[in-house]
């Protein structure tokens, strides 16, 4: 599973496509909160002393992803129009799926394998035959979680998906400015002006 770092560039990636006017502060929180929110199933878990007993639960589904996006259309709706809030709601779900989407492709050494993405339709776990990003090791003991996440191949991992997702960001950047700044052509427009 990616790490909180690569869930919130996936995020920064659906933040840059929004049109102009629907970018900005609460948009880009909405989208790396709804894009890391999968990952809260820890927390029943600590609380139980098993930091991993709930994780790539059903929380982790597509269908989760879509209740969100309504929850968080439908709260945006009591503050702005529609349409906004539509977009907004749609932003939420899409940064939430990303998540789901993300873990589907990264090494997973630890039972279930994958993720439920379809659930609950299927209760079948969804892995990826081909293996992006690496796992994140960490202990299960509660005591021992936090401090299991510290440990040098995890720097490796998150150093590699800032690359891999990094990357990606930075090269869709550089496509949506040359489209934005690219010279109107077609039949009776000429570049001379």
């Amino acid at each position: 599973m990616p790490s909180p770092v690569g869930h919130s560039i996936a995020a920064a990636i659906l933040h840059e496509w929004l049109p102009p006017g629907r970018r900005g502060p609460l948009w880009l929180v909405v989208a790396l909160v709804s894009a890391n929110l999968p990952d809260l199933d820890f927390v029943p878990g600590m609380l139980t002393g098993n930091a991993d007993r709930f994780h790539h639960g059903p929380v982790h589904s597509f269908s989760v992803a879509v209740i969100w996006g309504a929850l968080v259309l439908g709260a945006a709706r009591l503050r702005m129009p529609a349409r906004e809030a539509g977009a907004l709601g749609l932003l939420a779900g899409a940064a939430f799926a990303s998540h789901v989407f993300l873990d589907m492709f990264s090494i997973d050494s630890r039972p279930p394998f994958g993720v439920p993405a379809l659930w609950p339709l299927w209760g079948g776990y969804v892995v990826s035959p081909v293996e992006l990003f690496m796992d994140i090791c960490r202990q299960r003991d509660t005591a021992l979680f936090l401090r299991s996440l510290l440990q040098p191949h995890n720097f490796l991992a998150v150093a590699w998906e800032g690359a891999l997702v990094g990357g990606l960001y930075l090269v869709l950047r550089v496509v949506r400015r040359r489209r934005m700044v690219a010279p109107p052509s077609g039949p009776g427009l000429s570049r001379e002006g």
